[in-house]
């Protein structure tokens, strides 16, 4: 830890303090307190009590004695920052409150601490942890908060190439859900160098400044926050300009509290909503627009959000989309010629159906500069996100048609070295051949991508032209699976399911092999209607199918002949038409998607539906897209006679790692894989697969 950062420490601990005792105050009076209030109390005390210390102790090294009015340093500094502490949505509470001793007491201890005095602010966000930290967990979960950490800040910066020159100057940056104002805390900072290599006077630096960074939210103590982090960066200027007294008036800032997503305001005199609507002095849009937009998935949204969302963004907002995709439009929608957006977002954005539509905009309509995937990081110790970051460049003309390349990098581990990861280079128009518009990472190492570029590219089928694969039976209710399964065949006519037991998970089914767990279902398919929780039709799970597990850390597949029915957590696959006129069979294409080559694909192409433990979130849409091989009568013959070898219940650990070996040996021939692509893909899938016991092979 730094100095500097000991120094806010300090500070940081001051404001919990401060907050503690107003709490504790309010509490043995019996009085009843909001808890944003006091939030909000604690800042301001906290934040003047720093600026006190700045303004009046780092030029003049004035002595603080017990006896000073620290009230009378407030009112003063409200009259040089009243656009900042009386802006109208906060009460000068703190009057009252710093007539408490106890909190007086606390102010005047860090007053007169050596430790705390002087603390150089430059380009720090003071607030950002503060402010996560400070509210509940449901205040987060609204709100879609995670605290954006300064190495990430940076380096989105910079990948905007939004920098200290002269590049800069007269540039407008935008971000559109600030938060506390970490990208506008850098923002301004790296403006004020810019400008300082400019040699203008102190006033013309505010001016610019002034009319170069903006940012909204939806939150006023965010919005106060943001204001109050500016603030700190271009004190030095105030601090000149008081001394020559030349400071008649603070400039407002433009930092607004307003719903960014709400363009049809009826606000319309405001100027954030002249920002989201590009009117007026607004209209050529933003230079650079920069942040890490709320995430809120659809069913975490309440009703007047989601109709919000839908009403602004009709386009994209459908199904269960997350939040985060109206701010990548709203973004996109306000950039100018030229213009360029860096996002940190979830990686989901790369496959969810949910946001098809919006990528197939961006890779038609737009540049894309650099996808970096942190989704193997460790970037957000506490959250179940798993991010990436986009930067985006606005076209002059949408039908210049995709010639651009981007650079494509991957993140493992410690982000410390994210600046010194190069990239692969992929042209853009690659992604018009996926399904659905897929964008994917690609593997750092430039062999490697290769390969995953070559097999996508080259494979003369895809899987789903040989393999259905469909959802199984879902109970959408609480208490709806206890009313068709049981652990007894009641009337005899009940049906034996896969996935019955309640939190019993996917164990039932092995790579090659069913353990039925015992459990039964009354496939009642009008019962199941009158209940608005609609069973598919039983034919989907009479005769031979694929089984599929929906979550694994590998392909998981079975064949079977029993009939099963299936829950939700497994999909069931059949053999298409087209598969019919070949002679292809189940124990073949089994044998195909049980292959490790099938596993390492999926997980190359589609990490973006990576969960915890580094499991893999396996969907149909994506299953059906994998590149399928063309394979010799010969081949084909080999495979069905060793899957049928390998799916026997009483084979050996030994065995069966043997004609495991086999078959994926016989499928990196058919791929046409050289050697040293071949030990490419066994190291990676070695590396999360444990094969020391039949049990974890079989996994």
């Amino acid at each position: 830890m730094s100095n500097t950062d000991k120094k806010i420490e300090i500070f940081n601990n001051l404001f919990l303090k401060i907050k503690k005792q107003i709490i504790d105050n309010q509490s043995s009076s019996k009085l009843k307190f909001d808890e944003r209030e006091v939030l909000l109390n604690s800042f301001i005390v906290s934040i003047k009590t720093l600026l006190i210390k700045e303004m009046f102790l780092k030029e003049e090294k004035v002595e603080i004695e017990k006896k000073i009015n620290l009230n009378y340093f407030f009112i003063e500094l409200d009259n040089i920052f009243r656009e900042i502490f009386t802006d109208g949505s906060f009460r000068k509470a703190d009057l009252e409150i710093i007539r408490e001793k106890s909190i007086q007491q606390l102010i005047l201890q860090y007053l007169e601490s050596k430790d705390s005095i002087i603390i150089d602010l430059a380009g720090k966000d003071l607030f950002s942890q503060i402010y996560e930290t400070a509210l509940n967990k449901n205040e987060k979960d609204q709100l879609g908060l995670f605290y954006t950490p300064e190495i990430i800040v940076n380096y989105i910066l910079n990948l905007v190439n939004y920098k200290t020159d002269s590049e800069i100057v007269n540039k407008k940056i935008l971000d559109p859900s600030c938060g506390s104002g970490s990208f506008l805390v850098k923002s301004v900072n790296r403006l004020l160098q810019a400008l300082k290599k400019e040699n203008l006077e102190e006033s013309e630096i505010l001016y610019k400044i002034r009319n170069a960074v903006f940012g909204i939210d939806i939150d006023p103590i965010a919005v106060f926050l943001s204001k109050t982090n500016i603030l700190f960066q271009i004190f030095p200027l105030f601090i000149t300009l008081y001394k020559k007294r030349t400071l008649t008036q603070f400039p407002p800032l433009h930092v607004y509290c307003f719903d960014s997503l709400n363009k049809k305001s009826r606000n319309k005199d405001t100027t954030s909503f002249k920002i989201i609507n590009r009117e007026k002095e607004f209209t050529s849009g933003f230079d650079f627009i920069v942040g890490n937009p709320p995430y809120i998935e659809s069913k975490k949204m309440d009703i007047e959000t989601k109709k919000k969302c839908i009403e602004n963004f009709p386009e994209i907002c459908k199904g269960a989309f997350d939040i985060y995709i109206c701010f990548i439009q709203l973004g996109l929608d306000l950039l100018s010629v030229n213009g360029k957006l860096g996002f940190i977002i979830p990686n989901k954005f790369l496959s969810a159906n949910y946001s098809k539509a919006l990528r197939k905009k961006i890779i038609y309509e737009f540049d894309i500069l650099h996808l970096v995937d942190l989704s193997s990081s460790n970037i957000f110790k506490n959250a179940s996100v798993y991010p990436i970051i986009i930067s985006i460049k606005k076209r002059k003309s949408k039908s210049e048609g995709i010639k651009n390349n981007f650079l494509i990098s991957k993140v493992e581990g410690q982000i410390t070295n994210i600046e010194e990861i190069k990239g692969i280079p992929i042209n853009q128009s690659f992604f018009k051949k996926t399904v659905n518009n897929f964008i994917f990472s690609f593997p750092n190492d430039l062999d490697e991508a290769e390969l995953v570029k070559r097999l996508i590219m080259t494979s003369p089928f895809k899987l789903g032209e040989f393999l259905k694969i469909s959802w199984s039976v879902s109970f959408h209710r609480k208490g709806l699976r206890e009313q068709f399964v049981f652990t007894k065949n009641v009337d005899g006519n009940f049906r034996k399911i896969l996935g019955g037991k309640k939190f019993g998970g996917n164990s039932e089914v092995k790579r090659y092999l069913i353990q039925w767990d015992g459990h039964w279902i009354d496939y009642n398919r009008e019962k199941a209607k009158r209940l608005n929780n609609p069973f598919p039709p039983l034919s989907l799970f009479n005769n031979e199918k694929i089984i599929i597990c929906q979550n694994s850390k590998r392909i998981r597949a079975v064949l079977d002949k029993e009939g099963f029915i299936c829950k939700d957590i497994f999909f069931v696959a059949k053999i298409t038409p087209k598969t019919l006129n070949t002679s292809l069979n189940y124990e073949v294409i089994l044998s195909v998607i049980n292959s490790k080559l099938m596993s390492y694909l999926y997980d190359r192409i589609f990490s973006s539906t990576h969960v915890s433990g580094r499991y893999l979130h396996y969907l149909p849409t994506y299953l059906h897209s994998l590149p399928f091989p063309k394979l010799s009568e010969i081949e084909k013959k080999q495979l069905h006679e060793l899957t049928k070898k390998i799916m026997k219940k009483e084979i050996t650990e030994k065995d069966f790692i043997k004609i495991d070996k086999e078959i994926d040996k016989i499928i990196y021939n058919a791929f046409g894989l050289e050697n040293h692509e071949i030990e490419i893909v066994e190291k990676y899938v070695s590396s999360y697969m444990s094969l020391k016991k039949l049990k974890d092979i079989r996994k």
